[in-house]
C-alpha cells in the first residue's frame, strides 16, 4: 500500500522491491527499522540542499524518510513542506516544532532556533501501525 506521497523520489509506503537502491548505502538497523542513506556530494529536495536523506524500512515497506537541511536551507525546507501540505500545527510554544497529520502520512518538523537547521520526518501511517503493534507486543512480552 502506497500513500501517494513521494519524497525525494521515494514513495512512502512502497514495497522495497519497487524502489531503486542505486545511490543508497545500507546503514544497519535502528529500533528494528532498516536504515538506508542516500549517498552523494549534493542531495537536493526540490531545489533545497539537504545535509542528509535517510530511508527507514519495516517489513520491506518504506516506513519513513528523514530529511535534514542546514542553516537557511532549514527555513527553505519548512517552506517547501508548507507549500505542498499546507500550514502545520505547532506542537510547542516556541513555534519550531510542527506536525502535519494527513490521512495516509504524518510529518514531524523540528528546527533549531539558533542554527536554523531543520529536520523533517515523513511517516507512512499504515506501515507505522504495523511497526508500532510489533514494538508494543514485544515490549509487553506478546508475540
Amino acid at each position: 500500500t502506497e500513500t501517494g506521497v513521494t519524497v525525494n523520489g521515494y514513495h512512502l509506503g512502497a514495497h522495497a522491491d519497487s524502489l531503486d537502491f542505486h545511490g543508497l548505502q545500507r546503514m544497519g538497523k535502528f529500533q528494528k527499522l532498516i536504515r538506508w542513506d542516500v549517498t552523494g556530494e549534493s542531495i537536493m529536495m526540490d531545489g533545497v540542499p539537504l545535509k542528509f536523506c535517510r530511508l527507514f524500512f519495516w517489513e520491506n515497506k518504506l516506513h519513513s524518510i528523514e530529511l535534514k537541511a542546514s542553516g537557511p536551507s532549514g527555513d527553505e525546507l519548512r517552506m517547501w513542506i508548507e507549500s505542498v501540505f499546507g500550514a502545520g500545527e505547532k506542537t510547542d510554544n516556541m513555534g519550531y516544532r510542527y506536525q502535519w497529520m494527513l490521512p495516509t502520512i504524518r510529518i514531524l518538523w523540528d528546527q533549531n532556533l539558533a542554527t536554523k537547521d531543520g529536520m523533517a520526518t515523513f511517516t507512512a501511517e499504515a506501515v507505522h501501525r504495523s511497526y508500532y503493534k510489533f514494538m508494543y507486543n514485544r515490549a509487553n512480552g506478546r508475540r
